[in-house]
């Protein structure tokens, strides 16, 4: 009887993997810090300038282990009215290596008369850049076009997204499209590749009390 749920349990886990997908974006923790790295709407909700910087490395002592760099700032550019801010995000992870910097642009709402409540909402542009060292591959088929032909494959992108964030003394929320629309400049332009962006659009939704 225990083999027989060990064996069910088995198969139910290879179903859930009959589909899978990575994730495009780096992971970081402390969201709560680094909301500007979610929501484009955070930029400048807050009276002061502020500034925050994150380095992340995983799988310490692996070849080509996945390694993130994060640096954000933001402020008001008019006080309880309009905010800005910026991001600049480096990843490498094998022969993998992408440079995002994005500007952001906020305008806030009061909802009530002392702005104890307010909405904000947020712009995103930014340029990607997305680099492969073909040349650190270790191949079978030397006679590859792709290989043979490219020791660095780079695909550049520029790139829109946007944001809404509702916050009081007491709690926020804040739901986003980071990256509405891309528009790639391919490195090797093909039927596939001429496609409006190979950058998926994802969606965030976080909250805090």
């Amino acid at each position: 009887m225990r083999m027989l749920k060990l064996h069910i349990a088995l198969i139910c886990c290879l179903l859930f993997l009959l589909k899978a997908k990575g994730q495009q974006e780096i992971t970081v923790s402390q969201y709560m810090f680094n909301q500007l790295f979610l929501n484009p709407a955070y930029a400048g909700t807050h009276e002061y300038w502020g500034a925050s910087a994150v380095y992340r490395t995983q799988w310490v002592g692996w070849e080509g282990a996945p390694t993130s760099q994060l640096i954000a700032f933001d402020g008001p550019l008019l006080p309880s009215f309009l905010g800005i801010g910026g991001t600049i995000v480096h990843d490498k992870i094998g022969i993998s290596e992408s440079l995002a910097a994005n500007v952001d642009l906020s305008y806030q709402l009061k909802l009530d008369r002392n702005g104890t409540h307010r909405i904000s909402f947020g712009l995103k542009a930014g340029f990607n850049s997305q680099t492969a060292y073909i040349k650190d591959l270790i191949y079978i088929d030397e006679n590859d076009p792709l290989y043979s032909s490219n020791d660095i494959l780079t695909q550049n992108s520029l790139l829109f997204g946007a944001g809404v964030y509702y916050f009081s003394d007491k709690m926020y929320w804040g739901f986003s499209v980071p990256m509405l629309f891309a528009k790639d400049f391919s490195a090797i332009p093909t039927a596939e590749t001429n496609r409006n962006s190979y950058l998926k659009t994802q969606y965030y939704l976080n909250g805090g009390m």
